[in-house]
Parts: C-alpha cells; sequence; structure tokens
C-alpha cells in the first residue's frame, strides 16, 4: 500500500510538472492559430476557431530567409566538423604535449561572450567586403562551431580502447585510414550530439546575424523584428514564424533520437 502510494504521489508530481512545462507550447501554439481580435481579448479565450491567417501572412516572405538559414547553417556545420573532426581525433588518440591546455583553449572560444567579439568581427569581414554576405555569418559561426566540435568529440574518440587502432596498424592501416575506417563509425553517436547542439546554436542564432547580414542574407530568427510594429506587436505573426522556426530542429531531433540518446551517454565510458 505505501509503495502504491509512493507512485501516486511521484505520477501526481509527474503530471503537473508535465503540464507546467508544455504550458507555454500550447499557448504559442495556440496564439500561432488564433485571429488578433482573438489573442487580446480577456478573459482568454480557451475555445476558438483555428484559423491559418497568420501562417498564410508569414509564408510569403519566408523562403528567401528559410534558404539563407538552410545554406548558412548546413556550412557553417560541413567546415566545423571537416576541421574539428580530425583535430579531436588527434587530441584523443595521439599523446600530444599540453594537448589538455589546447582542448581547454578550444572550450574557451566556445565560452566567449557575444558581445565580446561582435566589433572583432564587424572590422574584419568589413575590410574584406564580406558584410552583407552569407559566407560572413558561416565563418562567424564556425568560430564557436568548431571549438564545441573538438571539445565534445575529444572525449568520444578517448573513450575508444586504444587496442583499436593498435589491430588496425596490424592489418597495415594507416593512421589516417584508421580515422575514416574505424574511429568515425564508432564515434556516430557522439557526431550526432556535436551535430545537434551546432545546429541549434546556428539556426537560432539572432545577435551575429543582425550585425553581419542584409535584407538579402537575412536568417529565419531576424524577421521576427519585422512584426514589432510602431502601434501594435503581431503577436500571431510572431508565433507562426516561430513554429516554422522551431520545426526543422523538432525534426532533426526526432530523426536522431535513437542515437542521440547513446551518443548522451558513451563518451561518459572511458574505454
Amino acid at each position: 500500500m505505501r509503495r502504491t502510494g509512493k507512485s501516486g504521489v511521484v505520477l501526481v508530481l509527474l503530471i503537473f510538472v508535465t503540464i507546467v512545462f508544455l504550458f507555454p507550447l500550447y499557448w504559442f501554439v495556440s496564439t500561432s492559430f488564433k485571429k488578433p481580435t482573438e489573442i487580446w481579448v480577456n478573459p482568454v479565450k480557451w475555445v476558438f476557431v483555428p484559423t491559418t491567417v497568420n501562417y498564410v501572412e508569414v509564408l510569403q516572405s519566408v523562403l528567401l530567409p528559410f534558404l539563407n538559414s538552410v545554406s548558412i547553417t548546413a556550412g557553417s556545420l560541413i567546415i566545423s566538423f571537416a576541421f574539428g573532426l580530425p583535430c579531436a581525433y588527434a587530441l584523443g588518440r595521439f599523446n600530444l604535449k599540453r594537448k589538455d591546455s589546447l582542448a581547454f583553449n578550444f572550450l574557451t572560444q566556445f565560452m566567449l561572450p557575444p558581445m565580446a567579439m561582435a566589433v572583432a568581427f564587424f572590422i574584419t569581414f568589413t575590410s574584406l567586403g564580406l558584410v552583407g554576405s552569407r559566407l560572413a555569418l558561416m565563418l562567424c559561426y564556425v568560430t564557436f562551431d568548431l571549438p564545441l566540435v573538438v571539445w565534445l568529440m575529444k572525449d568520444y574518440f578517448e573513450s575508444l580502447p586504444k587496442e583499436i587502432d593498435e589491430a588496425a596498424m596490424v592489418d597495415g592501416c594507416t593512421p589516417a585510414g584508421s580515422f575514416f575506417r574505424i574511429s568515425l563509425p564508432l564515434v556516430k553517436p557522439g557526431i550526432t550530439v556535436a551535430a545537434i547542439m551546432c545546429f541549434i546554436f546556428t539556426w537560432n542564432e539572432y545577435f551575429y546575424a543582425v550585425i553581419l547580414t542584409q535584407r538579402r542574407t537575412q536568417t529565419l530568427p531576424l524577421l521576427l523584428g519585422l512584426y514589432f510594429r510602431q502601434y501594435q506587436v503581431a503577436w500571431g505573426n510572431i508565433a507562426a514564424l516561430g513554429m516554422i522556426t522551431i520545426t526543422p530542429v523538432v525534426v532533426f531531433g526526432i530523426l536522431v533520437q535513437k542515437r542521440l540518446v547513446r551518443g548522451l551517454t558513451l563518451g561518459a565510458v572511458k574505454g
């Protein structure tokens, strides 16, 4: 009886916590399907007829920013993983001098506040004539995604038994061959974790996008500013745009869910 009572209390607490956490999401989704006149009514209108008018208005201007976000995010992740994975492999598998200090330097780069680097980025890209281009924002994000990839993947490569590399060398495999044929397939869950973290950061980034883009290269988060008007805030449009913005992240997370769970625990186990 006591165990049943405790289970019931735990269940009630879990339900309560779930409702608390899901309520903002419910409010966000419901607002995106409300008419402007239904958003501002008092008391709150819980029952309403859903409408897609907010989505129709947002979709008229979302295509180019969406393509910009896709190209910038994809380019940033490709560059970060192309350079970050070999670097993490070297730090994790080879006996390098001061490799812990090098790894910590990568972490400190990721920990820098955006405001600290904003002026330097703007001056650098202005002198190169890249302000207002996708390349400028892509390279800016690489400076944060790359350290994150190195820092995360270093532990995953270290967790692999060294006997795997030794066996590969005996079979005539070069260090590069061991990296591509042996180590990379074994750390796919870790790559998934690093990819989704970099994807979320890059896809949702706002501060640098304001500084380094122009109207033709603006990303999805910047569209939110268009709906903060002089006399009214179009909360319905903002909610609809927010739903469109987070959908790729949610879909990506669902697709890699199994590998994500494995990746979150794999690096914690040392070989």
